[in-house]
């Protein structure tokens, strides 16, 4: 390490010289040493900046670095970032998985691949930035726009930190990359970023298992009950229903559904279905196919109507081949294996995707409905103030003259 930067040193007066392929490797994997942490990374990165590739025609310095659990923090990201922007082939494989990065750090590294591509055309080939805690929405920006532009084939986000948000932001990325024609095989892995809208599921004691088995049989009557309302007519059965699409609460027999039940703020909170939207309100129709994008969401905590929602984006998406590894999340193996190998003429995949499509059409009829409620009201209340104020002056005109 020292004798490559000295090497590197005595040779920068007069310009960068190749070093001999036969005088270092192209793979470097050195993870698991926390002791490098950042000063060891920048004097790594420094390096790099300053290396050229082999005499055999090759360009690239390093074809992989493995920096994993080497206590890496922004200083050394963001050191590397600029030996990135400044000699885009000194890489083209990053793991810095298990380290200290936080979003000023994925903000630099997402900043350089943008810069780099832009500059000299030059795409990375993977990054890996997984359990870096620190990473959140806000350091989703930089790492989509490299993304969306092509500027990484392969990037790995697993276990870090983001929710609803960073997802839509990485769905937009993806909807650039698409409409962009970027040809090629693209990876995006958000995996156990829990953004989905799925509570973690505790072990019930005894009581509790009774107390809900006891609620679930009385929810069980109240929809017997309101679909024989529905059938005999309300009046005749003492039951009254106002609305097909929304769940009601008539005598305290039907509760409020918490999982079922039409929501919107559940939908709008849920990283799954912001994700989908993108790709399904934004995508450009073309006739270009040769793009292939895998994503991945294993245990994000997506329930049934997020996986209906990706799977209308993979309808809806025929500009290429897109798929989703929802495993370990709440689905059953078959819904599995739907997005992950997605077939066009898949019946059970247009069934999921119609059944979102007509979910959504439910809420948007439903925020119409409280729309023309909020607008009665203000008319209603306007008309009421009109009154109050015409009858305060007639008493102040005829009493208090």
């Amino acid at each position: 390490m020292n004798s490559f930067e000295r090497q590197l040193g005595e040779s920068s007066s007069m310009g960068r010289l190749p070093l001999r392929s036969e005088q270092r490797p192209s793979v470097l994997r050195i993870g698991g040493n926390s002791a490098i942490g950042d000063a060891g990374t920048v004097a790594l990165a420094a390096a790099l900046r300053m290396a050229m590739g082999s005499e055999s025609g090759s360009k690239v310095v390093l074809e992989e670095l493995d920096l994993s659990s080497c206590n890496v923090g922004d200083a050394g990201a963001e050191a590397l970032a600029i030996a990135i922007a400044l000699n885009p082939d000194c890489l083209r494989r990053l793991n810095l998985s298990n380290n200290k990065i936080t979003n000023v750090g994925a903000r630099a590294i997402g900043m350089a691949l943008t810069d780099a591509r832009l500059r000299s055309g030059v795409a990375f080939e993977e990054i890996i930035l997984d359990g870096n805690i620190g990473i959140s929405d806000d350091g989703a920006t930089a790492l989509a726009e490299a993304l969306g532009i092509g500027a990484i084939k392969s990037l790995s986000l697993r276990s870090c930190s983001f929710q609803a948000q960073g997802a839509t932001v990485f769905g937009r990325s993806l909807v650039s990359l698409i409409n962009r024609d970027n040809s090629g095989h693209f990876s995006l892995d958000l995996s156990g970023n829990h953004f989905g809208n799925r509570k973690i599921a505790k072990k019930k004691g005894t009581a509790t298992r009774i107390r809900d088995s006891a609620s679930t049989n009385m929810k069980l009557i109240g929809k017997t009950l309101k679909g024989a309302a529905k059938r005999f007519g309300s009046e005749a059965m003492g039951i009254t229903a106002d609305s097909d699409d929304d769940e009601e609460v008539m005598g305290g027999l039907v509760e409020e559904e918490d999982d079922d039940g039409i929501d919107e703020e559940k939908v709008r909170a849920c990283g799954g279905h912001a994700f989908a939207s993108e790709l399904i309100s934004n995508i450009q129709p073309t006739q270009k196919k040769d793009t292939i994008i895998s994503v991945g969401m294993r245990q994000c905590l997506l329930d049934y109507a997020a996986v209906d929602a990706l799977s209308a984006s993979i309808v809806s998406t025929k500009n290429c081949e897109l798929s989703f590894d929802v495993s370990m999340n709440v689905v059953d193996d078959a819904t599995v294996e739907e997005l992950l190998h997605p077939k066009r003429d898949s019946t059970a995949l247009a069934s999921m995707a119609e059944r979102h499509m007509d979910y959504m059409d439910t809420i948007a009829n439903a925020r119409e409905r409280q729309r023309e409620a909020v607008e009665a009201a203000s008319r209603n209340q306007s008309f009421a103030s009109f009154i109050d104020d015409e009858e305060e002056e007639f008493y102040d005109d005829e009493f208090f003259d």
